[in-house]
């Protein structure tokens, strides 16, 4: 829920100077993996600042856990049935758009942890 809620206000109308009524699907998917490849890069600096000796079990826990809360939109909070939810609202009835967007969730905060790993080896091997 973290993860496509700052996603998404942070890649509303991101595109606004170009005129999109051609093509739409573009717009939406271009803009659903700007919004969520900056939360997902927010979400790893977060991760590697207070959690750097256990990034990738904080990150392996975070992202499900996202994942079951907006399975939970109409349900309480902490049900664990979110996440069959979600899976199942993605894979059964959804479209390639949510797809699309579930597969981003799930790999673009690894991506960001790994790309940021190899960033900060390269500036100590230089330094």
């Amino acid at each position: 829920m973290i993860i496509q809620s700052l996603g998404s206000a942070a890649a509303h109308k991101i595109f606004w100077w170009f005129e999109w009524r051609d093509n739409f699907h573009f717009y939406h998917i271009a803009q659903n993996f700007i919004g969520i490849g900056i939360a997902s890069l927010i979400l790893a600096l977060l991760i590697r600042t207070y959690e750097p000796e256990y990034k990738w079990l904080v990150l392996a826990l975070v992202v499900p856990l996202a994942m079951m809360l907006i399975g939970n939109i109409n349900y309480p909070l902490w049900d664990y049935m979110g996440l069959v939810r979600y899976v199942q609202g993605v894979f059964v009835h959804g479209d390639i758009g949510a797809k699309g967007v579930f597969l981003e969730i799930l790999l673009l905060p690894f991506l960001a942890i790994y790309l940021l790993d190899r960033l900060t080896e390269e500036k100590r091997r230089f330094a």
